[in-house]
């Protein structure tokens, strides 16, 4: 290796890539791996700030539709501030576990 403005530099591409140490790297993809839910639907309790619903419902700022998923979301709250939403696959796409999961009756935290 030669020495360049204080910086270590190698004279080829082969040089550089026998002195790195990958071990740590593939320690992260590891940690990060992908693990497929064993079944389908997958049930979430999601939980929300019941504080900060009405006045979001009740501003007219919002368009009316958006208050209307908002005021229908709150509905179906279990208790306080939380709401159980089942996720499903799209229709035609269960069989395969193939796409984007939706929740049922288009009531969850996803919606918005």
């Amino acid at each position: 290796m030669k020495k360049n403005n204080d910086f270590d530099t190698c004279e080829s591409s082969n040089d550089c890539s026998s002195n790195y140490d990958y071990s740590s790297t593939n320690a992260i993809y590891s940690y990060f791996s992908y693990v497929e839910p064993s079944s389908f639907p997958i049930g979430k309790l999601e939980k929300f700030d019941e504080d900060n619903m009405m006045p979001l419902i009740c501003d007219e700022d919002f368009n009316k539709k958006d208050r209307m998923k908002l005021s229908l979301f709150n509905k179906h709250r279990v208790s306080g501030g939380s709401i159980s939403v089942c996720y499903k696959f799209a229709k035609g796409c269960e069989n395969l576990c193939l796409g984007r999961l939706y929740p049922e009756g288009n009531i969850g935290l996803q919606e918005f």
